[in-house]
C-alpha cells in the first residue's frame, strides 16, 4: 500500500512540476507511470511512459474503484485479476480519484489506497 501511495504522489508531483497531465494505471501486481504529450489542462491525446513499479513479494492490488472509501467497511470488493485502473492527475494537482483494495496473497491483510479528486492527494488506510 505505501509503493501505491508513493506512485501516486509521485504523479501527481509531476503534473504539476511539468504541467503535464499524468496517469497511472494500476494492475493487480504494477503500477505504469505516463505522462501526456502535450502541456496543460486540454485533454490529453497521447502518452508517453515514464516508469513501472512492480509490487514487491505477495502484494496484490485485488481491485480498485472510482468511489472515494473513506471509511473501512463500506466497499463490497471482489478479486479482478484483469485489473487495469487509471488514476489521471492534472496539471493543477486534482485526480480522476478513486481507490485501491491491496492485500497479501492470501487477504489475511488488507489495506486501502485512497485518492482523492479535489487535491490529488493520497493515504493508506487499513481494512477495505
Amino acid at each position: 500500500a505505501d509503493q501505491l501511495v508513493s506512485n501516486t504522489s509521485m504523479a501527481k508531483m509531476r503534473a504539476v512540476s511539468t504541467r503535464r497531465w499524468h496517469r497511472l494505471t494500476v494492475t493487480p501486481s504494477s503500477a505504469a507511470l505516463w505522462q501526456s504529450t502535450t502541456t496543460g489542462l486540454a485533454a490529453p491525446t497521447a502518452w508517453a511512459l515514464v516508469h513501472v513499479t512492480n509490487f514487491a513479494g505477495h502484494t496484490t492490488v485485488w481491485n480498485c474503484s472510482t468511489t472515494v472509501y473513506a471509511a473501512a467497511g463500506t466497499a463490497s470488493v471482489s478479486q479482478d485479476t484483469a485489473l487495469s485502473f487509471n488514476l489521471d492527475f492534472s496539471p493543477d494537482g486534482s485526480s480522476t480519484g478513486g481507490t485501491c483494495f491491496v492485500t497479501d496473497d492470501r487477504a489475511a491483510k488488507k489495506w486501502r489506497v485512497i485518492v482523492y479528486k479535489a487535491t490529488g492527494g493520497s493515504y493508506d488506510r487499513e481494512q477495505w
